[in-house]
């Protein structure tokens, strides 16, 4: 590890304590909050009208739950912060529920819809458990092949779950996705521990704001990524999503591939 990166003791249990399981915690938040609202959304119909109603408020909840999160951060009230964070991912996974629809018309698009987020998870879970695995080994100059070894072990383990989830076969989708996770979890490891060295007073919050913000512009890059994926798909009429928004109460239209099945 360059000195950059390195931590002392101190910083070490406050990266380890309180940094990485609030980053974990929010995560696993974000894709629970995902995938029960989009299940319900998906399953009862609701009028376009009241589903915008709902859906609006919730984007200016979380712009608003992102700005305070920002400035209690700043002022290092760090119980305030971590209850913000909280409820700014459940807001972030009902506002990712318009995705979760369009999923359900193509199964084979579920992992662009769901995967991001299950895949930051595993980053921040990949990073808290070799930091409990190597205890005082953890982000050591001395133990860096441990620490690379235990890392590629991790990438490697939670890929394959990965893939057996989402039923992954293709092999471009693989690759994307062993590539993701690793950037996620280089993202939080390295980003996390370069932020935790400036920390002062021992206030970690801004460290959990920070880390959030690379990952929600990592996830906006994601995004866009995916609606290129969808425009090609309907472009190659394996995909039709001129029935996608439907707020007239009709049926809405399904893949020609779904069709024809």
């Amino acid at each position: 590890m360059t000195q950059k990166f390195s931590l002392t003791d101190s910083q070490q249990k406050i990266f380890k304590n309180k940094v990485l399981p609030t980053i974990f915690i929010g995560s696993v938040i974000w894709l629970a909050s995902e995938l029960i609202f989009g299940s319900f959304f998906t399953k009862v119909y609701i009028p376009g009208e009241i589903f915008f109603a709902i859906y609006i408020p919730m984007i200016i909840a979380n712009i608003i739950l992102y700005i305070f999160f920002y400035s209690v951060s700043k002022k290092g009230n760090m119980l305030l912060g971590v209850i913000i964070y909280f409820l700014f991912a459940i807001c972030a996974g009902i506002i990712t529920v318009p995705i979760s629809i369009i999923s359900v018309l193509d199964v084979s698009l579920r992992i662009y819809v769901h995967g991001f987020i299950s895949l930051v998870m595993a980053g921040g879970a990949i990073v808290y458990i070799l930091a409990l695995v190597l205890k005082d080994h953890f982000f050591k100059k001395a133990h860096l092949l441990l620490n690379l070894l235990m890392f590629i072990l991790g990438i490697a383990l939670m890929s394959i779950i990965f893939i057996l989830i989402y039923s992954i076969s293709n092999l471009i989708l693989i690759i994307i996705s062993i590539s993701v996770l690793t950037i996620i979890t280089l993202l939080i490891l390295l980003y996390g521990a370069y932020l935790t060295r400036k920390i002062k007073d021992d206030n970690w919050i801004p460290v959990v704001f920070q880390l959030l913000q690379a990952l929600l512009v990592f996830s906006f890059l994601i995004f866009l990524v995916v609606i290129m994926i969808l425009v090609i798909f309907a472009s190659e009429g394996d995909f039709d999503i001129s029935g996608i928004v439907n707020w007239s109460g009709r049926d809405v239209r399904l893949s020609k591939r779904e069709a024809l099945e």
